[in-house]
């Protein structure tokens, strides 16, 4: 009986652990079953040459393909499995990010939502730098928003090395800690975190996450720079492109879009009453 009321209770719960541990197993299933694609074989290969840095990103994609390879070298599994436990531990951190702006059963139904995103629920199945860049990304958010409501110490400077460790994974981590920048700029209850000296503490840690880029960028002379900020984009305008936002909305997920405008309206509304917690 017992049982049976807790299912009652907490049906949400129980399908949001169910549907984890389904994904979690196909993950491992189909990381047994598929080769390392083009990609997966450099940052394997760029593993057993360690460095700070690589011709096109920091050490931290190489650096979790190396700690796989060293359980089990010819596993293709053993290569993805800290890409999976990153990527399935989203849901987890993504309840962690909302609780403390909302309550318990809403912080659920956002982990739970989390899993229903096609692209979000199989992260982590490939040893790409995308499962790192959302988990640091997630926990650079969290402490960032405790760091603002407590002033503790603790969270400036977990919010840095999360920064940090983001910066040493891809050169799109920038857009994180420029996010935060420009909320501290545009945001007029924020501006006053300019005079903290924890929030400079905050950001000369995260700096150092910067490392590894200037120091790849400056040794060859800026060619992973020209190629991300140069080589690869045009520059130039293209009307197709205004069609992105929406094309990218229709490939990934139109309702995740639909749920992100209405997140950014409610939140307008809530801060034009007091500061967001």
């Amino acid at each position: 009986m017992y049982l049976i009321s807790v299912k009652r209770r907490q049906p949400l719960k129980l399908l949001f652990l169910c549907l984890m541990l389904s994904l979690f197993t196909i993950k491992i299933f189909l990381s047994l079953k598929l080769d390392l694609y083009s990609d997966e074989v450099f940052y394997w290969q760029a593993s057993s040459l360690p460095a700070i840095a690589y011709s096109d990103l920091p050490f931290i994609t190489a650096f979790l393909v190396g700690l796989g390879s060293f359980l089990d070298s010819h596993s293709t599994l053993a290569v993805r499995s800290f890409f999976i436990l990153i990527g399935s531990s989203i849901p987890f951190l993504i309840y962690w990010l909302a609780l403390p702006i909302t309550n318990k059963k809403d912080a659920l139904q956002s982990a739970f939502l989390t899993l229903c995103l096609p692209l979000l629920g199989f992260l982590g199945l490939l040893a790409v730098p995308d499962a790192p860049l959302i988990f640091f990304g997630i926990l650079s958010m969290g402490f960032f928003e405790r760091a603002l409501r407590t002033n503790l110490t603790k969270f400036w400077i977990a919010t840095g090395v999360f920064v940090a460790l983001g910066l040493s994974t891809h050169y799109r981590f920038l857009l994180y800690p420029a996010s935060a920048i420009l909320f501290l700029i545009l945001f007029s209850p924020a501006r006053n975190q300019w005079k903290n000296p924890r929030l400079w503490l905050c950001m000369l840690i995260a700096s150092i996450g910067l490392i590894p880029i200037l120091w790849f960028n400056f040794s060859y002379s800026f060619e992973s720079a020209s190629f991300y900020f140069v080589d690869r984009h045009p520059w130039e305008f293209n009307r197709a492109g205004l069609l992105h936002v929406f094309e990218q909305a229709l490939i990934t997920s139109p309702p995740m879009y639909l749920l992100f405008l209405t997140a950014i309206y409610l939140m307008i509304e809530k801060v034009k009453t007091r500061f967001l917690p």
